[in-house]
């Protein structure tokens, strides 16, 4: 019989109890190795960092100069997409009496086109913030002219009677870019300057609005607004002028020049607006006013004359207002400026990745001559200086 030997219980359990610790540390070894080998990445930082053109508050009350602002930008080294917001000049409305339109109706608003685009490091961008239209700050202002941008806002008409009353709307809004290699890839198309209306005696007169407000691009442009004027024995009508639409510009919506008497010493005149211009290398200008002639009222007033408003700035311009007027000799003169329309918006689709349209709510206040400009911004993200 083999002679075995029995090991107690106590025995037993402490063998195990040994092996056990024993394998658990031979494979704890290599785990904790492993583990060690494990590199520490260190976080990356980014900041958000801006750019903007903006248009000097100085730049904004002279009713004959309203530049725009130009500013260079260099991508920095790593940023490959901004994110820009970018807001057209807004139309002008005017301060004089029946300047504003004498209507409650409002100029248009720029254009806002937010979004973002890709953008190459090292490139250089071109931000155009364009400035608003103006109004006249007084009776006999003649001429006001329009804001400066990607794409000139229109100018007023220019009534020069002498020894009369002579009126303007308000100038149109110029537009504002964002523009890659001298090419524009994001346009908010300007507001059309508001019209304006003149007469004798100040009582027997109606005048309904109707139509659009001559609103930058979204992305098109807004018609200006359109007046029938109403006095016993007449019904006028006047168009405002066409907004763009894309890459064309707006177009006059009121017949062409004429001038006619029906014997009854009884004048009429209706004057057609001038159209906005094709997209070019500085954008759209938008159309000037029209200039109606001269009526002399036989009283106190003497001659009384009127420009129509101007058309927005953009990648298209808008067409100004057009000109109406009727006199009857020694009993009643009127004569009436139109708006002007929007100017077109655009994003360049190759380099803008989303984008969105929206009124930009700038257009002047009742009773303010002062401009309201556009502006560009930009963010990225780029790593912590």
């Amino acid at each position: 019989m083999p002679n075995f030997t029995h090991a107690s219980n106590a025995e037993v359990s402490q063998r195990v109890s040994r092996r056990t610790i024993a394998k658990g540390a031979a494979w704890s070894v290599p785990v904790l190795a492993a583990s060690s080998a494990v590199p520490v990445m260190a976080a990356s930082c980014t900041e958000t960092k801006s750019a903007e053109a903006v248009v000097a508050a100085s730049a904004t009350t002279n009713p004959t100069f309203g530049p725009k602002t130009t500013v260079e930008f260099t991508v920095p080294a790593d940023v490959t997409e901004i994110t820009f917001e970018v807001l057209g000049g807004g139309g002008g409305y005017g301060s004089y009496g029946n300047a504003s339109g004498s209507s409650g109706i409002t100029a248009g608003s720029g254009a806002l086109v937010t979004g973002t685009m890709t953008v190459a490091p090292g490139s250089v961008l071109t931000l155009v913030a364009g400035n608003g239209g103006a109004g006249p700050a007084r009776e006999d202002q003649r001429i006001v002219t329009g804001g400066d941008g990607y794409g000139a806002g229109g100018h007023t008409g220019n009534p020069t009677a002498i020894n009369g009353h002579t009126l303007t709307g308000g100038s149109g809004g110029g537009g504002s870019a964002i523009l890659v290699g001298g090419q524009p890839a994001v346009v908010a198309g300007g507001g059309g300057g508001i019209g304006s209306i003149e007469y004798f005696p100040t009582n027997g007169y109606a005048y309904t609005t109707a139509g659009a407000t001559g609103d930058g691009g979204l992305p098109n442009g807004d018609t200006g607004h359109d007046i029938t004027i109403t006095r016993t024995g007449f019904n006028d009508q006047l168009f405002g002028g066409g907004g763009a639409s894309g890459s064309t510009p707006g177009a006059t919506r009121t017949s062409a020049l004429y001038q006619a008497s029906n014997g009854n010493n009884t004048r009429y005149s209706r004057v057609a607006s001038n159209p906005g211009l094709p997209p070019s290398g500085s954008g759209g200008a938008g159309g000037q006013g029209a200039t109606s002639p001269a009526f002399y009222s036989g009283n106190s007033w003497g001659w009384i004359q009127i420009g129509g408003g101007g058309g927005g700035g953009g990648y298209a311009g808008g067409a100004g207002g057009a000109t109406s007027g009727r006199l009857q000799a020694n009993s009643y003169v009127y004569q009436a400026g139109g708006s002007g329309g929007g100017g077109s918006s655009f994003v360049d689709d190759a380099v803008v990745t989303a984008s969105a349209f929206a009124d930009g709510g700038n257009a002047a206040a009742a009773g303010s001559a002062a401009r309201h400009p556009g502006y560009v911004k930009i963010s990225y993200k780029a790593p912590c200086d």
